[in-house]
């Protein structure tokens, strides 16, 4: 039985075909053809499926995959063989390309599972959420942009173009077994385009006309020790990564009318998402069956609020999938207050004692002055899984082993570092060497 190490393979074979390529190729600002999104919202239509004369012109892809998959020398029939779709949106200086192919595309490819890749990035250096921390003006590219044709300089002046990433981008995930279906790379996402957010913040400017639109919407937090420019980063961050994703979604959707089949499961994940082990969907789907299978973080510090639930990364069901696809939609359709209602009734009586204190040690406030805070990202997706009574399973982090995480140019070389960290009490994961942005001496 012939055993080879796919990744790589994979960056060796990258490598030979995008240094020969001609990188002044201009190219479009989508890289496929791109769904037609209604200005005022998604159409919710089931898809239709295509026909079985159409069906065989996925026969080449299948062939493909098995090839890949037969590769490691074990024996996966004994588990079904799912139709996975993965859905990753964000910034291109934030993405993490390498550790997707590597540690996710390969492994899921390996278990006979096909993969199908949905990717959306922008290349404006939007201002992050935690902007104070001196570590984010430090943010650079994943190397691999740069491995891949031997660029070595990491200025501004050398960040790659359009046509490297797509390239780069195209053959990594095709070599690791995955199908790139869609990939939007544009400048930057301008969500008062869309006429839903558009009407949103209209309604807002007139209730509130001395104030930007996004401090109150989705998430708010009006007390006097708040950072409400944090607060107006943060959302329109959020409103922009869900109108990605429902972009993407709706492209998704495009896909399973055309192959005539459904995916059974999707991976909704932020552009931050370092893998730090090979993903195993069927050691997951082992524990249990769930619509949506998430991150458990109960063993951080300070713990979780009861009425949060960690909204890092999703595995979820093919039934259970248009509600976050079109996440955007339901923000945008909702109004918090009993959500905010459920926050300073609940909250409180249901802590016990021992976790009151230690928030109050952690000079975490907001346990004691909840009044002017409304529901942060967190309580939000909480309170939407529990009215949507979907099967939710929390899972250690080990069986989703990843870390949203950073490359930081340190006077020209890159470190990766967890900018936000998640730990669990079972099935933990590892640091394996990298260690919390937060703790990196930038100023050296």
């Amino acid at each position: 039985m012939i055993r080879f190490k796919v990744g790589f393979l994979y960056v060796f074979a990258v490598s030979l075909s995008l240094c020969s390529c001609a990188l002044e190729a201009s190219i479009e600002h989508s890289l496929t053809t791109h769904s037609h999104t209604n200005k005022n919202g998604p159409e919710h239509s089931r898809p239709k499926l295509r026909s079985n004369k159409e069906k065989n012109l996925a026969f080449s892809r299948k062939r493909r995959i098995g090839a890949v998959a037969e590769s490691d020398g074990i024996a996966h029939d004994d588990y079904p063989k799912y139709r996975v779709a993965v859905l990753v949106a964000g910034g291109f200086l934030r993405y993490f390309l390498e550790s997707s192919a590597k540690r996710l595309v390969a492994p899921l490819t390996r278990q006979m599972h096909s993969v199908d890749y949905y990717l959306s990035l922008t290349l404006e250096a939007a201002k992050p959420y935690r902007a104070a921390f001196g570590y984010t003006q430090r943010a650079t590219w994943d190397p691999i942009f740069s491995r891949v044709c031997a660029q070595t300089d990491l200025d501004d002046s050398a960040m790659p173009n359009k046509t490297v990433i797509t390239d780069t981008v195209r053959n990594v995930l095709t070599q690791a077994g995955a199908q790139l279906r869609e990939f939007r790379l544009s400048q930057q996402i301008d969500v008062d385009t869309d006429n839903r957010v558009y009407k949103r913040h209209q309604e807002l400017i007139a209730r509130h006309p001395n104030e930007d639109p996004n401090l109150r919407f989705p998430t708010y937090d009006l007390g006097s020790d708040a950072d409400h420019s944090s607060n107006i980063v943060a959302n329109r961050n959020l409103l922009r990564l869900h109108l990605s994703m429902e972009y993407l979604w709706l492209a998704a959707r495009k896909s399973e009318e055309y192959d005539g089949q459904l995916y059974h499961f999707v991976l909704f994940l932020r552009d931050d998402t370092k893998w730090l082990l090979d993903f195993d969907l069927n050691k997951l789907l082992a524990q249990g069956h769930a619509d949506v299978y998430l991150p458990s973080c109960d063993a951080r510090n300070p713990p979780l609020p009861p009425d949060e639930v960690n909204d890092h990364g999703l595995v979820v069901s093919r039934r259970a999938a248009d509600n976050f696809g079109f996440y955007l939609d339901y923000l945008l359709n909702s109004t918090f207050d009993k959500c905010h209602d459920s926050w300073n009734h609940n909250l409180l009586p249901t802590l016990d004692s021992k976790d009151l204190n230690t928030m109050v040690k952690k000079n975490d406030f907001h346990a004691l002055f909840y009044s002017r805070r409304g529901c942060n990202s967190e309580m939000i997706l909480k309170w939407q899984l529990d009215l949507s009574h979907f099967k939710i399973r929390k899972v250690g982090q080990g069986l989703m082993p990843f870390q949203r995480s950073m490359h930081l140019n340190l006077s020209g070389n890159v470190v990766e570092c967890f900018h936000k960290y998640c730990t669990s009490s079972k099935n933990s994961l590892g640091n394996y060497g990298m260690q919390r942005c937060s703790t990196i001496n930038v100023l050296e």
